[in-house]
């Protein structure tokens, strides 16, 4: 009875393993099937670069973040739409994330989006915008070329292979705005287009059209201008205060107007405003901003039950704060002028989002907060510090200058560094001979030996 049982227990257990077997091919056919159907690259040819539009952000969103809050009231646990939400990650390891429900060392954060009120610039583009401004017609948004040079420089541009470097496609680029610069007037619709220039002020960088001061000089342009002061004549008769502006009277390029007019650059422009199309000139201008993940940005908790908030997480409070403040502006129906500090105070945060070092003085912090570029750059920064800059053993450095007694397969090494750096060798039957002499030597020469 006892070899019945055992027996009936090792055919139990062999058809559970063939069974189990037999499952796991089955999930390992079903794995081959699914990869071999899938769409794979087998080589990768080149990888383009190019910027981070709106609806990107919102496709990488998880979270439409609008609450100034960070933590419930009179509670430490997380506002519900803050900064500190959990579905955008966790920073410490009592907690799981609301969107993949991991925890913090399994779960790498996820981006929110707070959707502005009115745009912006990208303080980082903000020169390229100026440049794209001077390429294009400030009324139809076509690019400032007749039919002669459309023609030249689209040659130009199909001469340019992948192989030519960035400079040769910076010069062409030069090339094409240089001669944008010289058209006053519109080749397709035929209005007059004056120079673009920046104006700073204490509230940040403006653009402008002065294309009234470029009509003042010239005479053969006064018919702009005549059309100009009728059309402020007719406006100043409902508003009194518009008679004293007329001789300094510029187009205020206010991000509003330039997105307009970028959304209405065609397709087929843009090869003659950048080098590369792999994105549209209006993805310069933001309409949403990105938010980084809790996880980069951790809370540091103190004594008493408070915390230390990181400072982008304080940035990304002032911009809601900020975008709040506007839209209750816009929806109470301000004045232009409040709406339009609201929108300078909105634009200056976000410009500090991304550089601290911008606006220290305009916020009126006692320091310079550390934005994404200050995460970045510098010697403290991701790249030297944390990547490139690796203390290791058995290296040094050291000056070098060429030498007439060398070789030019020689390097010389220093008295001084050659005496400390060392290298292990491991004792074979084929080096063990010149391991003795360098025991021999001592330390005293090159090739020596200075521990066993």
């Amino acid at each position: 009875s006892r070899s019945l049982q055992n027996l009936f227990v090792f055919e139990k257990s062999l058809s559970e393993t063939m069974s189990s077997k037999t499952s796991v091919e089955e999930k390992d056919r079903e794995t081959i099937e699914m990869v071999r159907h899938e769409p794979r690259p087998t080589r990768i040819d080149q990888i383009e670069f190019g910027l981070f539009s709106g609806s990107d952000m919102k496709r990488l969103s998880s979270l439409n973040v609008r609450n100034n809050d960070f933590y419930e009231m009179g509670t430490r646990t997380p506002a519900k739409n803050g900064c500190l939400d959990p579905r955008l990650g966790v920073s410490n390891n009592q907690m799981k994330c609301m969107t993949c429900h991991k925890y913090v060392k399994d779960c790498c954060g996820h981006f929110g989006t707070v959707k502005l009120a009115l745009p912006v610039f990208h303080i980082g583009y903000f020169n390229s915008i100026k440049d794209t401004l001077s390429m294009i017609c400030k009324e139809c948004s076509r690019v400032l070329l007749d039919s002669e040079n459309r023609e030249h420089f689209s040659k130009e541009i199909k001469d340019l292979t992948r192989s030519d470097s960035i400079h040769s496609r910076q010069y062409l680029q030069k090339k094409i705005l240089k001669h944008c610069k010289l058209v006053k007037i519109c080749p397709h619709c035929f209005a007059l287009n004056g120079p673009v220039k920046k104006v700073t002020s204490a509230k940040g960088p403006h653009l402008i059209h002065a294309v009234w001061e470029l009509a003042s000089k010239s005479k053969k342009y006064q018919p702009f201008l005549n059309e100009f002061h009728d059309d402020l004549y007719e406006a100043s008769q409902h508003n009194a205060e518009i008679e004293q502006y007329v001789s300094k009277a510029q187009h205020d390029l206010n991000p509003s107007v330039v997105l307009d007019l970028f959304k209405k650059i065609p397709n087929e422009d843009l090869r003659f405003l950048q080098s590369k199309i792999t994105s549209r000139p209006e993805d310069m201008l933001l309409t949403q901003v990105l938010v980084p993940p809790v996880c980069i940005r951790p809370s540091v908790t103190m004594n008493a039950g408070a915390s230390s908030e990181d400072d982008l997480t304080m940035l990304v409070q002032f911009i809601i704060e900020a975008n709040d403040s506007l839209r209750d502006n816009i929806r109470k129906g301000a004045s232009a002028k409040i709406v339009k500090d609201a929108w300078d105070n909105l634009s200056i945060n976000v410009s500090t989002f991304f550089n601290g070092a911008y606006s220290a003085n305009k916020l009126k912090n006692s320091k310079p907060s550390r934005g994404l570029c200050q995460r970045l750059k510098g010697k403290q920064g991701r790249f030297r510090h944390n990547l490139s800059g690796k203390r290791v053993d058995f290296s040094g450095r050291t000056v070098i200058s060429p030498d007439p007694n060398l070789d030019v397969h020689q390097v010389a090494v220093p008295e001084s560094v050659a005496k400390i750096l060392t290298y292990p060798e491991r004792v074979t039957e084929a080096n063990i001979e010149k391991l003795r002499l360098a025991v021999r030597n001592g330390t005293w020469c090159s090739s020596a030996c200075v521990g066993l």
